[in-house]
């Protein structure tokens, strides 16, 4: 048991470092042939990148193994009970290089709510669906997402395509796609959500220039407070 233990860290290791090298590659050839992100410090090397994501894996993992199926089997009547429809959110975000992958939460707003940004007692959300959003446990199914490498635990706020090109700095901006999206971040902690675009670019861009592990620690615990940004 020992050895297969050993065994299935090993490899678990040398796929991170290999995945994670390739990306790194991928990083400076985005960079080279986007003149205008010149001069930016390139987030990360590839020691850092690795003990990054393996941290995601294993916090991701356990989330899904503990907290996750209590959530689950609590939330899913609720969600139910409070509006018809499916009990998971899905919408496409950028991923890393501006490739976009499916973003899962639980639903916290009626079904086919419309297209008009979220506001401050929105009547399109249910009195759970504002607990959800406040205790921000609607993003808890993006633990998948950080588990299969489309998420980061930290970093850049995932955003819709057709919203991240309303930026006014959208080239500037370019940087914040070469690293992974985070289900938490400078960004989410400091810029309410759907609001401050710009705002949004600038402390994530401050993130990447500072990027390490302990800010990343740093940021998990501020979320775990529970600062409301949840309209």
């Amino acid at each position: 048991m020992k050895l297969l233990f050993i065994l299935i860290v090993t490899v678990l290791v040398i796929a991170v470092t290999i995945r994670e090298q390739k990306l790194l590659a991928l990083r400076k050839i985005y960079i080279d042939i986007h003149p205008s992100l010149i001069g930016f410090q390139l987030p990360g090397s590839l020691w850092r990148q690795v003990c990054k994501r393996l941290f995601d894996i294993i916090f991701s993992a356990a989330v899904l193994l503990t907290i996750f199926p209590l959530l689950f089997f609590i939330l899913t009547p609720l969600i139910k009970i409070a509006s018809s429809g499916p009990v998971f959110f899905v919408q496409y975000r950028l991923g890393i290089f501006g490739k976009p992958f499916k973003c899962y939460k639980f639903r916290s707003m009626r079904q086919n709510p419309g297209t008009a940004p979220v506001s401050v007692n929105d009547p399109r959300i249910p009195p759970i669906g504002k607990f959800i959003r406040r205790t921000h446990l609607d993003e808890f199914p993006q633990f998948f997402n950080v588990l299969i490498g489309d998420m980061s635990l930290v970093g850049p706020r995932p955003l819709q395509a057709k919203i991240y090109r309303e930026f006014s700095n959208y080239e500037k901006g370019l940087l914040r796609l070469t690293i992974r999206p985070g289900l938490t971040g400078l960004a989410q902690m400091n810029v309410a959500r759907n609001l401050n675009p710009d705002k949004t670019i600038k402390n994530d861009l401050y993130y990447i220039r500072k990027l390490s592990l302990r800010m990343d620690l740093k940021l998990i615990f501020q979320t775990l407070r529970l600062t409301d940004h949840s309209y």
